[in-house]
């Protein structure tokens, strides 16, 4: 099933790669239309196929495309 998310907390990402690298690294983003708090861990159970918003809701990138190796500059994971 193919599902939407958008950023929680109200973070925004300028870079689809920083989008990618907090999605694989495990912070919350919101669900749409649900409105509830899901992960990639959540999303991988329930076999959602994701995609993300990000730059201000205006871009979607499939969150099946491999993370940046490095960390993007605007990323707020940290990766241990």
């Amino acid at each position: 099933m193919h599902r939407t998310v958008t950023p929680a907390y109200g973070r925004d990402y300028k870079s689809k790669a920083a989008a990618l690298y907090d999605w694989h690294d495990g912070l919350d983003f919101i669900l749409q239309p649900d409105g509830c708090y899901i992960g990639k861990g959540e999303a991988d159970t329930a076999g959602f196929q994701v995609m993300l918003r990000y730059n201000k809701l205006t871009r979607t990138v499939s969150a099946s495309e491999a993370p940046p190796k490095d960390k993007p500059a605007q990323s707020k994971g940290q990766r241990v």
